[in-house]
This record gives structure tokens, C-alpha cells and sequence, in this order.
């Protein structure tokens, strides 16, 4: 298995390829590097072709190129199969986001921010100006421009991008960028706040490892968050701009995200009509017409011959939402069959809190050593990468490929670390579902509820019911593989002194290269097997993870009218790379929404037609028995499924307190 895990940029040396390539304009020469440098990244790293994730994560970069002052290029955007929590830009427009950072991301608008991020550097040319400066690179040049063409040297240099350390000014510049891109492309700046802030508060004391080498190349988070807080476009008193978000959130169909933008927009211009009318507009969206109705009348006093506000008055005034059938009979005893069947000992919501939480301890405890050690080991690299020195062409190649086999360990703990987080993420989004699906079926077997909840709620009680079963399978796989990643560490570290020596030798050292690419060979076998046992957990427990992420997409939009449904279409085919229509029809065949993304996520990334799977799914009473069936990997569904969560649990309402 090749490695994964992005440490260190690959820093070419400038002046040495712009001898390579005398005579060239900057645009060529950065195009080679660019080439160059996608070669080594494409071969150290597997890159995600899943058509789901790959699809959406490049339509939200070139998004933000269509907003951006270079489009000249050829920009791309993909996803790397890596656990640590970054990205970066590659020369002529090449960026990769790994997919750490979008398990970290909490919404669409943070990855915007990061990519924005990206861009900014490759727009303002600073990969150009930094990669001069990292020692491990210009040993890396030397293979990529022909003195070496071995695949593992190549595949060494790849290890590389993650770690180049741009100047302060240049970081400041990028954050800015990314900001200003964000908003013209209608998404919120203020998610780059929110994501700085997150990792401020809650990782930056105690970072896992897979963040080490995030804080080691990044600047202080705090400075960061100030600056970006005095940009025009965060300016809380900014109507303008808040009324230019507020419109993109709403043609993504999140008129919830909008609605308190717009009520600050309309308090700071009093006389304007605007704000009001895009105000009932989002109302209008959500089927409150009453309250829609109610800020045409008032846009139409500050604005008597709008006739957009007159025609939308009129209808809004006409237009009640209609109301979805009751529950019946037949429903209200499948609701008691279903309730009997979730009352487990092992499904009781306080008994399933203290399980879980005994769990994720016992996995906590296991892996502590090697994370430990993993961080110590990032240091030390990023260190190594910041030297400068000479070196003969067979020293060269030694750390190179020691530098990836190092890496590759690193990976077993990422891996680990993501399982560990996997797990008490969805373990406490479980004790949440448990709780309102036993309410909610406890509402529909006294007969209150709407006509087909008690379909959806027995979908979301079975995946409930398998998730807690595959999450205490995953620790007990997570603890078998920490021997595993032990060991992988135990070799890296042994390889790690090696470079060390090699690197601190004043004369070439054939003995030295020799122990270094035997102890390189060795840490590769091991973290093989690292590898081979931490995938096991991490298949489990994002099987565990979707079935989760599916119950709450279920419940966040039980009951909901048929306006309402309509934004929900809207939202579901959005990040499932689908239609509306596609949406509606699912549920036509009696899936909820999370059943009915989860289907049209497996069929995307499988090539599969979602009616039949549908089919399938239905008869196993489970859309994710049926994708673990055909074999179509959910990780990139579980990725896109998080985000969508988010976003329909916060355009509904507690399903609990509905009736």
C-alpha cells in the first residue's frame, strides 16, 4: 500500500528548475513544476476517485476560481486518502484537500474556506516563492528532474507537500483571499472563523497527531481569527453584505441560515425595502406564508410600486401549506411492534451513553503511546525539512525513501486517531437518535404524527440498532491493530535515527545509506500490516458512522410540509450530486431523507441506477446493508452525509417536540 499520510511540502527549488527549463516564460515553468510535482503527490498518495466526493469537491473549487483574479489555468481540486487534517496548493493550480480535514470540516462553507485558502496561494503565485526553502524537496528535485528514476525515490518525494512553510505575509494574504472568494462566491466568510475557532478552543491545547504538522506550518490561529474579523465582508453591521449571503444561502436552499442574516440586514436599513422582500422570500420558501405575506406589506409601505413585492404578496396570501394525512391504524400498531422490537437492553438511551463512553476510554488508553509518538516524530521531520546541507546523490535517495516509509506508519495512527473520533462522534449522535426515535414512536403508537412516519422511523431504528452493534465492533478491531502500529513506530523510529545520522554525516557514508534502506524495507512490511489491521476498524466504524448520519437525516425532516420537502429535495440532491426530482421520487417508494441520500450516494459513487438499489434497500428494512452488499466503499458517503446532517437538523426543528 502506498503511503497516505501528507507531511512535508514538496519544496522545489525554483533556481534550479528555471535552469532546467532556460528560455521559459514563469507560466511555463511553473506548468512543469506543476506537473512535477502531481506525478510524486499522485504517486505516494491514493487519490479519491470516488465520482461523489470528487465531483463535489471540485465543483466548490472551480466555484471559487470563477470569483478568482487567475483563470488562466487549469485549476483542479481533489481529495486525498489521508487521515491528517490539511491541504495544500501545488503549482499551477493543482490543490488537494485531505479527507482529515473534511471529516474535521463541520459544514460546506469551512471546506469553501479552506480551498479559498488554497487558491489564494496559487493565484498570488506564493508556492513559487516559498518552495525554495525546504531542504527535503531539493534533495526530491534531483530525482524528479532525471538523476534518479526509481519509483520508490519519486514516491518519496511525494511525501512531502503538506509542510511548506509560507512567509507570514503570504499566510495573511491567502486567509484574505479566501475570505473575499468565499463571499463572492455566495458562501459565508464567517465560516473561516468558525473553523479557526474550532481548532483554537478545542483542538490546539491537546492537539491529535494528525493535527501536529498542521500547527507546525501554519501561523498562530488567534491572529489569524482577529484579522479575518475586520474584513468588510465579517462586518456584523455590513447590511449590504449580509443580504449578499443570505442570498446564497438561500440558492442552496438554507433558508434557516439566511433568516437571522437577513432580520440584522432589515434592523440596520429601516427604510429599505430589500431585505424585507428577500426575508419573505426565505419564509415563503419554508411554507410560512402568513409571515411572508406580513414583509411584503411592510416592503411595500417603505416601496408602494414594487411590483415584485405586490405579485408575491398575492400569492403568499392565496398559498396554504396543505396538511400531510394523520397517522392510521395500521400505522399506530407497526409503530408498538416497532417500539417493542427497539426496547433492548442495549438500546435504553442511558445505558447506551455509559457504554459508549467506556469504549471510547478503552480505545483512548490503547492508542495514547503511539500517537504520543507519532507527534514527537512529525517534529522532528518538519525540523529535518527546514536544514540545509549538501548531499551525494545515494544519501539523497536514502532519506527520501526513509522519509515515506516513515510516513507510512504515520498513517496506522491517523487512521487510529480518526476511528477513536468516529466512534464518540457517532456514539453520542446515537444516544440522540435512540432517545427521539423511541419518543417519536412512542407519539405515533398513540396516533399522533403524520401519515408515513412510522415507515421512516422503523428504517431509522433499524440502522440505530446495527450502528451500536458495528461501534463496539470497531474498538475491539481498533484494539487488535495497536500492536501493529506499535510496531510500525518502533521500525520508523529506528529508520528516523538513521536520516538523522545521514543527514549529520559530513562524508558520504555507503554503510549508512545501507542500514538506512534496510530499515526502510523493514518499517514498510510493518506499517503494511499497521495498515492491513486499522482498516478493518476504520471500515466498521464508518459503516457505524453512516447508519448514524442516516437516522438523523431521517428525523431532522419527519413530518415535514410540502414546502419544506421542497428545500429538503433541494438540499439532499445538492450534496448528493443528484436532482430534486430524483429526491421525490425516492421518497415516492417510501424512503426518508437520509434513506433516500445514502442511496443516491452509493449509486453515484457504485455507477448503480437508485430506483432498483432503492428496491434492494427496502427489502433489508436498511439502505447501508444494501451498499455493504454490492461493495461500494461509504466513506465518501460519509463524508457528504455529515454535512448534510448539519444542514437539515438546522432547517428543521427538534423531531422530539413535534406532534
Amino acid at each position: 500500500m502506498r503511503n497516505r499520510y501528507v507531511l512535508l511540502v514538496i519544496a522545489v527549488v525554483v533556481a534550479a528548475l528555471v535552469m532546467l527549463l532556460a528560455g521559459c516564460d514563469e507560466d511555463s515553468v511553473e506548468r512543469q513544476l506543476g506537473n512535477m510535482t502531481v506525478s510524486a503527490v499522485e504517486h505516494s498518495y491514493r487519490v479519491d476517485n470516488d465520482p461523489l466526493v470528487h465531483d463535489w469537491v471540485n465543483g466548490v473549487g472551480m466555484n471559487l476560481v470563477a470569483c478568482s483574479q487567475r483563470q488562466n489555468i487549469p485549476f483542479e481540486y481533489k481529495v486525498i486518502q489521508a487521515d491528517d487534517v490539511n491541504a495544500f496548493a501545488a503549482p499551477y493550480g493543482h490543490v488537494y484537500i485531505c479527507e482529515g480535514l473534511l471529516d474535521f470540516a463541520k459544514s460546506e462553507d469551512e471546506v469553501v474556506a479552506v480551498l479559498g485558502h488554497e487558491t489564494g496561494h496559487v493565484v498570488n503565485r506564493h508556492v513559487m516563492k516559498s518552495v525554495k526553502k525546504d531542504f527535503l524537496y531539493s534533495v526530491g528535485l534531483g530525482v524528479l528532474a532525471g538523476k534518479s528514476e526509481g519509483a520508490a525515490n519519486i514516491g518519496g518525494v511525494g511525501v512531502g507537500l503538506l509542510s511548506l512553510k509560507y512567509s507570514r505575509d503570504d499566510e495573511r494574504q491567502a486567509d484574505d483571499y479566501g475570505t473575499m472568494l468565499a463571499y463572492r462566491s455566495g458562501h459565508d466568510p464567517q465560516a473561516n472563523i468558525a473553523f479557526f475557532t474550532r481548532l483554537m478552543t478545542d483542538v490546539e491545547k491537546n492537539p491529535p497527531s494528525k493535527f501536529e504538522q498542521y500547527f507546525l506550518t501554519h501561523p498562530d490561529t488567534a491572529s489569524r481569527i482577529t484579522r479575518q474579523k475586520l474584513r468588510p465582508e465579517n462586518d456584523p453591521n455590513n447590511a449590504t453584505a449580509l443580504m449578499h449571503i443570505a442570498r446564497g444561502y438561500m440558492r442552496r436552499a438554507q433558508y434557516a441560515h439566511a433568516i437571522p442574516l437577513l432580520d440584522k440586514a432589515a434592523a440596520l436599513q429601516p427604510q429599505s425595502a430589500q431585505p424585507r422582500i428577500l426575508l419573505a422570500d426565505a419564509y415563503s420558501a419554508r411554507g410560512q406564508y402568513a409571515k411572508a405575506a406580513q414583509l411584503y406589506q411592510e416592503a411595500l409601505q417603505l416601496d408602494g410600486g414594487n411590483e415584485y413585492a405586490k405579485q408575491s404578496l398575492q400569492l403568499a396570501s392565496a398559498t396554504h401549506a396543505p396538511q400531510l394525512p394523520p397517522i392510521g391504524e395500521a400505522e399506530r400498531l407497526q409503530a408498538k411492534v416497532v417500539l417493542a422490537s427497539a426496547n433492548t437492553p442495549q438500546m435504553q438511551p442511558e445505558a447506551l451513553r455509559i457504554g459508549i463512553k467506556q469504549l471510547v476510554s478503552g480505545v483512548s488508553q490503547k492508542i495514547a503511546p503511539v500517537t504520543a509518538s507519532s507527534r514527537e516524530m512529525t517534529s522532528d521531520l518538519v525540523s529535518l525539512g527546514e536544514d540545509e546541507r549538501d548531499m551525494a546523490v545515494a544519501s539523497q535517495q536514502a532519506v527520501v525513501e526513509a522519509n515515506a516509509a516513515i510516513h507510512e506508519a504515520f498513517e496506522s495512527t491517523y487512521q487510529l486517531e480518526a476511528s477513536q473520533e468516529r466512534l464518540a462522534e457517532s456514539g453520542g449522535d446515537l444516544v440522540a437518535v435512540v432517545t427521539d426515535t423511541r419518543a417519536l414512536l412512542q407519539q405515533a403508537a398513540e396516533g399522533k404524527g403524520r401519515a408515513g412516519d412510522v415507515a421512516v422511523l422503523s428504517h431509522t431504528a433499524t440502522e440505530a440498532a446495527r450502528a451500536v452493534a458495528e461501534l463496539a465492533q470497531s474498538v475491539e478491531l481498533a484494539k487488535a491493530a495497536v500492536p501493529a502500529a506499535q510496531s510500525a513506530h518502533e521500525s520508523a523510529r529506528d529508520t528516523l535515527g538513521l536520516v538523522r545520522d545521514i543527514m549529520n554525516s559530513r562524508r558520504e557514508s555507503s554503510a549508512l545509506n545501507n542500514m538506512a534502506g534496510a530499515a526502510t524495507r523493514e518499517t514498510n512490511e510493518r506499517s503494511l500490516a499497521a495498515l492491513e489491521a486499522v482498516d478493518k476498524a476504520k471500515k466498521t466504524s464508518t459503516q457505524a458512522q453512516v447508519r448514524t448520519l442516516v437516522a438523523r437525516i431521517n428525523l431532522a425532516a419527519l413530518g415535514a410540509d410540502s414546502a419544506l420537502q421542497r428545500a429538503y429535495d433541494a438540499l439532499v440532491g445538492g450534496y448528493m450530486m443528484s436532482s430534486p426530482a430524483k429526491v421525490a421520487q425516492l421518497r415516492q417508494q417510501g424512503l426518508g431523507y437520509g434513506d433516500a441520500a445514502v442511496c443516491l450516494a452509493v449509486c453515484r459513487s457504485g455507477g448503480l441506477e437508485a430506483t432498483e438499489f432503492a428496491t434492494l434497500g427496502l427489502a433489508d428494512n436498511s439502505m447501508v446493508d444494501a451498499a455493504v452488499q454490492t461493495r461500494v466503499p461509504l466513506h465518501s458517503a460519509s463524508l457528504l452525509l455529515k454535512f448534510l446532517a448539519e444542514t437539515m437538523e438546522t432547517e428543521g426543528q427538534s423531531p422530539a417536540k413535534r406532534s
